[in-house]
């Protein structure tokens, strides 16, 4: 017999882990569970790249099955610090996202990574505004889509664009994308006013 019982072959960010779980019929009750390592528990804790197996005897038959898991450095390829933030209306910067431009904290041997400034489209309908962000840093204030279904190319939206070109013979994967949002009951303009905001709900 043999099933799939650890899943598909996977790639974790290192400081990652993942349990490995044996979840086989109660019909099948297990008679001995043994791991690569020795262990015997019904679940094992994995946080080292390798390839992991597990051996079970059942009344209905012996099943054996493999996983490979691989923990890589997920370090960022790309950073948008708002620091730079700058809005008045006096000089339309409030209309103008030029200030926005990435960082490559973390330069690919492997791939070429180029990315736009963060902006929206048209800038002129949809401005932005500076505020408070996370431990004192500076954020951008912009206003949100009013619906609750999101909607593809929509002008409120906020745009990032990335373009990775891997080099020849290899293989690059993106493992996340992490943002800070607050949507406080009262906005706060840095240079400005504060009031009750109209932060999405």
């Amino acid at each position: 017999m043999r099933l799939s019982l650890l899943g598909s072959d996977t790639t974790l960010c290192a400081g990652e882990s993942i349990d490995l779980i044996i979840d086989i019929s109660k019909d099948c009750a297990p008679l001995n569970i043994t791991w690569n390592d020795g262990s015997t528990g019904l679940s094992k804790t994995i946080d080292q790249s390798g390839t992991y197996w597990v051996d079970i005897e059942s009344i209905c038959g012996n099943v054996t099955d493999t996983i490979r898991v691989d923990f890589v450095p997920c370090l960022p390829i790309v950073y948008y610090g708002l620091e730079a933030c700058e809005s008045y209306m006096s000089n339309g910067t409030n209309m103008d996202y030029s200030e926005f431009t990435p960082d490559y904290p973390t330069p690919l041997t492997c791939a070429e990574v180029t990315a736009t400034n963060v902006f929206r489209s048209p800038p002129q309908e949809n401005k932005h505004s500076c505020t408070p962000g996370v431990d004192e840093s500076v954020a951008m204030c912009i206003s949100s889509y009013p619906l609750c279904s999101y909607e593809p190319g929509h002008p409120s939206s906020l745009i990032i664009e990335v373009q990775i070109n891997p080099q020849p013979d290899s293989v690059v994967m993106l493992t996340g994308f992490d943002f800070f949002e607050k949507a406080p009951t009262n906005y706060s303009w840095i240079d400005g006013g504060t009031g009750p905001n109209n932060y999405p709900t």
